[in-house]
């Protein structure tokens, strides 16, 4: 079977996203919770903006764990964005709770 040389691109390319998500995930994986814990507290603290955080958790302790703000930028931002979700309120309901279909209202043959 041949493979073409945009194939070949394709599947390197492919692999290669795989080891980097690999690498990022064990590199500040260990660390990621404690992360999540400080996106709590710093939301508490009125901090209300990603760079912020980031900033937040660089001069707090992931300086002295000698990493750097590239290497945990992308773990603050999705420990940010799952930390605004939680605290995100539900969405309300229509009048009555359940949006009614215009058909199941009586007269239309459907529930007569």
């Amino acid at each position: 079977m041949r493979i073409t040389k945009k194939e070949l691109k394709r599947i390197i390319k492919e692999e290669y996203q795989k080891i980097l998500k690999e690498y990022d995930v064990n590199y500040v994986g260990a660390y990621y919770e404690s992360i999540l814990e400080m996106a709590s507290d710093a939301y508490d603290e009125g901090i209300r903006k990603v760079g912020d955080f980031v900033n937040y958790v660089y001069e707090n302790s992931a300086r002295d764990m000698g990493y750097s703000k590239t290497e945990i930028r992308k773990a603050c931002a999705s420990a940010w964005k799952a930390e605004k979700a939680d605290r995100r309120p539900d969405r309300r309901m229509y009048r009555g709770g359940r949006r009614e279909s215009f058909y199941d209202q009586p007269g239309w043959g459907r529930f007569d």
